[in-house]
């Protein structure tokens, strides 16, 4: 879609913006296959509250981890791309910072696909990955002939949260992530 609406410089400003974004998402990927072992052993003893809690621990530590170095790549994109790929490719920096929330996203829920797995629901990660193709296409559709390589990137980020909040709802049903005690709590007293 970027080739065909815009110049083939353009593709280029992409490529250079998805290289630079997606180390963040690489630094973080060996972490979805780390954890689904453990989860899958939750799963098969019955033990939900288990998930729940490593699904929440998992979020709060790539949440810690995503935004501040997603940050710094962003402030540090301008010299870095000027050092390692010219400054012919400065005007990439507005896709960097799109993609860098992308990736932001993605590591947050990075716990989605290996929750899919463990409780033997793998057809929602499938769903989430055919919306999320649907959506950067009619996203790039609307956004790549107004702002060219930059509204490839918005397309790539409505994607990636719109399969995200479609997997965490459909993880969700299966197994309540939020708003539940866990089985067997004591309640507190007077609760």
């Amino acid at each position: 879609i970027l080739g065909h609406f815009a110049p083939p410089e353009a593709a280029g400003f992409y490529r250079i913006a998805m290289s630079y974004a997606n180390l963040l998402g690489t630094a973080a990927a060996p972490l979805g296959y780390v954890v689904f072992p453990t989860m899958s052993r939750m799963h098969a003893i019955g033990d939900p509250a288990q998930i729940r809690r490593l699904v929440r621990r998992i979020a709060a530590v790539m949440t810690a981890y995503s935004i501040p170095v997603a940050a710094a790549m962003a402030l540090l994109a301008p010299p870095l791309l000027a050092l390692t790929v010219k400054r012919d490719f400065l005007p990439a920096i507005p896709a960097v910072t799109v993609l860098l929330a992308a990736f932001v996203v993605a590591n947050v829920t990075i716990w989605t696909r290996p929750v899919t797995l463990a409780i033997g629901r793998p057809g929602r990660s499938t769903w989430a990955n055919g919306i999320q193709t649907a959506v950067v296409v009619a996203a790039a559709v609307v956004l790549v002939p107004r702002l060219s390589f930059v509204g490839s990137a918005w397309a790539y980020f409505l994607g990636t949260l719109a399969a995200n909040l479609v997997v965490i709802v459909l993880i969700h049903r299966a197994l309540p992530l939020f708003g539940r005690r866990s089985a067997g709590a004591v309640p507190a007293a007077g609760g």
